[in-house]
């Protein structure tokens, strides 16, 4: 988890950097230069503290545990690094389009970056020697573990691209599209308590006595798991957690920190606090609110574009940022929720307090993000003991934000699905264009009521043309444009991009960018085109910079 905002904040960087929020030049030798940064950083926050400037260390201390993607947003947004990518593989690395090989070449320097921040905040925290070593194994595992849902859905994209038909229709029919993305998600939810036992290096729990309590509490709580498992983290990590949703493949996991520490009966009430949050369907809830965000910021998106450049972008990172805020502001609630079904469940809230004080330190009074400080929590559950109607009343406004949240996200839901089934025949068409079958496009448009402009180009341009190679439109598209006709070159150029060709893609941005007048864009894919194409739009640029220096 502490590595998610990370992986989020490199993604809003390639996401940028394919959008064109560039600066500088293609260097990307700066790959290399750009290594010594995370540690530089890290250690100077160090050394500021060290001389008592406590505001400026804690200042640069913060950036240093994001300074593997601050450096990978100055390698992408200040070096050039996907224009040199595209340039070498030929990729067309359009995140709007199917997911390529190359797409690992352009995410490899943050992986790279982002373990020399782990290994330099190592350094900076712990001395030289077994500790040291420890705590840095431990934080890349938990990097590699959140990188993994990630590659498994490149894997899987990679795997249905190897079928055309099917990637067709996933990449141009949304539904379809929706499916194969519910599906995945789905999947992954079902395999999630495996490879999380796998990648955090979990191991049996052997004790009888705690077996028997965690028994005990499970019957009391009408709770059934697969199996609890001990979590190794070489003793850095105090914390427990239920992992999957079905009982048939859910595991309970405590950190062996949290063993070593605690009480048998300290450990059953921690057992019943996590169970409380399975009981109380947290994750669910959280789901639930989670595709409302998505799906609405999504539906927002899509109803701004075109009202300022950016603005769907926008939309969707203040979606985000929203999302993350009413995250935590739940995860804190939801945290006494679980505290007060694990008081009720043991009888007593006096083992779970004293587990979270032993695990607070001296931190008690500090909260975090997701969850509040061991003093705020072991008074609620003090009052909470104390007023029973207080505590109903608590519980309740909790029940009605779960209530909200599954009525919001059946709502943005059903006008998704709705749309959906709208796009469809509109959709079809657009894939039997990309799969050159423009005999079926032109059937299919001619049942569509009001087809959209662009799509009834294309269709018309592509009548009769069957026999047709990407390569061969490529070229009617060269020739259009020599000929002065700009909207047939369009039309033939997007119709081999459609059909995957990666020049034509590389021809559609460049002449997308000179309508737009954007010459730094045009300039920056001129060398990705192919030589006839880079001659004759190389000398419209030329000619329009002479124009605005004249």
């Amino acid at each position: 988890m502490a590595h998610l905002p990370h992986l989020l904040l490199a993604v809003l960087v390639l996401t940028l950097a394919e959008a064109g929020w560039t600066w500088g030049p293609v260097a990307p030798w700066a790959a290399a230069l750009l290594v010594p940064l995370p540690h530089l950083i890290v250690l100077s926050g160090r050394n500021l503290t060290g001389r008592g400037a406590f505001r400026a260390g804690l200042l640069v201390g913060t950036l240093g545990r994001f300074s593997g993607a601050l450096v990978y947003a100055l390698l992408m947004l200040g070096c050039g690094w996907l224009s040199w990518l595209r340039a070498a593989t030929g990729a067309a690395l359009d995140l709007d389009g199917w997911p390529e090989p190359a797409l690992l070449y352009a995410l490899a320097p943050f992986v790279l970056y982002e373990a020399l921040s782990i290994d330099a905040q190592s350094r900076s925290a712990w001395p030289p020697g077994r500790e040291r070593g420890r705590w840095r194994a431990f934080q890349l595992r938990m990097f590699a573990t959140a990188l993994v849902p990630g590659l498994l859905f490149y894997a899987l994209a990679l795997a249905v691209g190897s079928v055309p038909w099917l990637r067709v229709h996933v990449e141009q029919v949304q539904l379809a599209g929706a499916v194969f993305l519910v599906l995945l998600l789905v999947g992954m939810m079902v395999q999630l308590p495996t490879l999380l036992t796998v990648s955090w290096r979990t191991r049996a729990l052997e004790d009888p006595e705690l077996q028997a309590l965690f028994a005990e509490v499970s019957e009391r709580a009408g709770f059934r798991a697969r199996r609890v498992r001990v979590w190794e983290t070489g003793n850095l990590v105090a914390n427990a957690a239920i992992v999957g949703l079905l009982p048939s493949r859910r595991d309970v996991l405590l950190s062996d920190s949290l063993v070593a520490q605690l009480e048998p009966e300290e450990l059953a009430a921690v057992f019943a606090h996590e169970v409380g949050h399975s009981r109380c369907n947290h994750v669910p809830t959280f789901l639930a609110w989670a595709m409302a965000f998505m799906l609405g910021g999504n539906l927002l998106a899509e109803l701004a574009d075109g009202l300022f450049p950016g603005a769907g972008l926008v939309i969707l990172g203040a979606t985000l940022a929203a999302w993350l805020l009413a995250f935590g502001w739940m995860s804190r609630r939801f945290e006494l929720q679980a505290d007060l079904f694990a008081m009720r469940t043991t009888g007593s809230g006096r083992p779970l307090i004293m587990a979270l004080e032993k695990v607070g330190g001296n931190l008690r009074d500090i909260g975090s993000w997701r969850h509040f400080g061991t003093s705020r929590r072991a008074a609620f559950l003090v009052r909470a003991a104390a007023d029973k109607l207080w505590a109903w009343r608590f519980e309740q406004r909790l029940f009605r934000i779960g209530t909200v949240g599954y009525g919001a996200f059946a709502l943005v839901a059903l006008i998704q699905v709705v749309l959906l089934f709208r796009a469809l025949p509109e959709d079809r068409t657009w894939a039997a264009l990309a799969l050159g079958d423009y005999e079926a496009a032109a059937r299919r448009i001619e049942r569509l009521v009001d087809p959209e402009p662009a799509l009834a180009g294309l269709v018309s341009r592509a009548a009769g043309h069957d026999a047709l190679s990407p390569e061969d439109e490529l070229e009617r598209g060269l020739r259009a444009v020599e000929a002065g006709e700009s909207d047939a070159a369009k039309e033939w150029v997007a119709l081999a991009a459609l059909r995957g060709d990666r020049s034509a893609r590389h021809v559609a941005r460049v002449l997308d960018a000179l309508e737009r007048d954007d010459l730094p864009v045009a300039m920056d894919g001129l060398w990705l085109l192919p030589r006839a194409w880079r001659a004759l739009l190389g000398a419209e640029v030329t000619r329009r910079l002479a124009a605005l220096d004249a």
